[in-house]
C-alpha cells in the first residue's frame, strides 16, 4: 500500500451561510471551526501512513484566523484543539471519511464539508521499502512492489530535512512481466547525517503517489543512535541511548507543529544507558524525539502518546 496519496478538493459557497453537503459516503466525520475570518477557499488533504493532514485555506491569506477542532468519530481524546495554523491530524482508519469545516465571518457563518478515501486502488503495491549503508559515502535504496500495473516510473527523491525534497535519480519500470519486483538505487553521495529517502510513483494518467520516507545516518566515526519503548507509551519514554562515545547529548520531543514540548541535556559524559522521560502533562498525539551529540549530530525517532 502506498503511503502516501495527496488530493486537493475544492469547495464552493452556496450564499453566505449556508454551503452545500458534498454527496459522498460519510462514516467518520471531523467537525472544525474556524472564528473571526473570511470565507474557507478551500481544503488541502494528505493521506499519510498513519494519519491524515487537513489544512484549511482561507479567500484572503492576510487576516489573521483562529482555527478550533471541535471533534472526531471515533473519539480523539486530546481535542478541541485551536491553532492558527488551520493543520490538523486525525488518525488514518483506511476509510472513507469527511470532514465539514466552518468559518464564523461577522453575523454570517459559512459551513461545508468534504469527503475523501484514502483507500483509492493503485497502480503498484508497495510490500517494502527500506534503505541501508554501504558505508559513510554510499548507501542502498530498495523498494519491493508486487501488482506493477499502469505505472510510467519511479522517481528517487532526497532530503536533508525530512520535509523538502529533490529529486535525484529517475528508474523506468522493468520489462519484465512478474509480479514481484525489487527496485534498487545506489546514493553515492549521502550527506553528513541523515539521508532522508521516498520514491515518487508516476502512473501513466498523471496521477501521482509517494512511498513512506526511510533514511540512513552517515558521519565518519560518529554515529548516533537510540531505541525507544514502549511505542505507543502511556505516561513514560524509555530512551535506550547507544553511542559509547558521546559525552553530551540532547533529547528534545516536538509536538505535530513542530514545537519543543520537552528538552532534557547530559554533559561531561555522564549519560545513562537507559533514560526515563516522563510525558505526564502532554497530550495524546505523535511526536518526534531528537538526539543530538557534542558534534550537532542528530537522529530522531516517531512515537505515539495515548491517554
Amino acid at each position: 500500500m502506498i503511503d502516501i496519496k495527496i488530493m486537493r478538493m475544492s469547495m464552493m459557497m452556496s450564499g453566505l451561510i449556508l454551503c452545500p453537503l458534498i454527496t459522498l459516503a460519510q462514516i467518520y466525520t471531523t467537525e472544525i471551526n474556524v472564528d473571526e475570518s473570511p470565507f474557507i477557499s478551500d481544503v488541502s488533504i494528505e493521506c499519510l501512513d498513519e494519519n491524515i493532514r487537513l489544512t484549511v485555506h482561507l479567500e484572503n491569506t492576510s487576516l489573521a484566523a483562529k482555527y478550533t477542532l471541535m471533534n472526531t468519530t471515533p473519539t480523539t481524546n486530546n481535542l478541541p484543539e485551536t491553532n492558527t495554523t488551520g493543520i490538523f491530524i486525525i488518525p488514518n482508519l483506511q476509510l472513507l471519511q469527511s470532514a465539514l469545516f466552518e468559518t464564523n465571518y461577522g453575523f454570517c457563518t459559512d459551513s461545508r464539508t468534504v469527503t475523501f478515501d484514502c483507500t483509492i486502488p493503485l497502480p503498484v503495491s508497495i510490500i517494502n521499502v527500506y534503505a541501508h549503508l554501504h558505508s559513510d559515502m554510499e548507501a542502498d535504496l530498495v523498494w519491493e512492489i508486487a501488482n506493477e500495473q499502469n505505472v510510467k516510473h519511479y522517481i528517487v527523491e532526497k532530503s536533508s530535512t525530512g520535509s523538502s525534497f529533490d529529486q535525484i535519480a529517475i528508474l523506468p519500470i522493468t520489462p519484465d512481466m512478474s509480479n514481484f519486483k525489487i527496485y534498487k538505487y545506489e546514493d553515492k553521495s549521502l550527506f553528513s547525517g541523515i539521508n532522508y529517502y521516498r520514491i515518487r510513483i508516476e502512473d501513466l494518467d498523471g496521477s501521482i503517489y509517494y512511498t513512506k520516507i526511510v533514511s540512513v545516518f552517515s558521519e565518519i566515526g560518529q554515529l548516533i543512535s537510540f531505541n525507544i519503548y514502549p511505542n505507543p507509551t502511556l505516561n513514560n519514554l524509555f530512551v535506550e541511548y547507544t553511542n559509547s562515545r558521546a559525552i553530551y547529548l540532547d533529547l528534545s520531543i516536538y509536538n505535530h507543529l513542530g514545537q519543543v514540548v520537552k528538552s532534557i541535556s547530559y554533559t561531561n559524559g555522564a549519560i545513562p544507558k537507559i533514560i526515563e522521560l516522563s510525558l505526564i502533562g502532554l497530550p495524546a498525539g505523535m511526536y518526534i524525539i531528537k538526539a543530538t551529540d557534542q558534534h550537532g549530530t542528530e537522529n530522531v525517532s516517531k512515537f505515539f502518546k495515548v491517554i
